[in-house]
């Protein structure tokens, strides 16, 4: 599968919280968290990001449909962030 499908499902505005996942997931690595939850934490950060960046950057207001969108696209950034650490790893790594 190609990263730019998966990209797809992400809106572009809400690219820069992938982003931030990515790195925060970098920092996570390097620190004594354990590997296994690093992906949980990601996932519960870029959620809270997305609905507030959807609320207040992108002017929505705190609304249900926001809450609902943002917890699906921060989902999105969460899984395509951890998918293209990975992919990275593997390209690295040729396992």
């Amino acid at each position: 599968m190609d990263l730019s499908i998966a990209l797809q499902f992400v809106k572009p505005e809400l690219l820069i919280v992938m982003v931030a996942c990515y790195v925060l997931g970098l920092f996570l690595k390097a620190s004594a968290m354990k590997d296994w939850l690093i992906p949980y934490v990601l996932l519960v950060v870029a959620i809270i990001i997305t609905i507030a960046y959807m609320a207040v950057v992108l002017n929505l207001g705190l609304t249900g449909k926001v809450i609902i969108e943002g917890f699906i696209q921060g989902l999105f950034a969460a899984a395509l962030a951890v998918y293209g650490n990975q992919l990275i790893k593997q390209a690295i790594q040729k396992q």
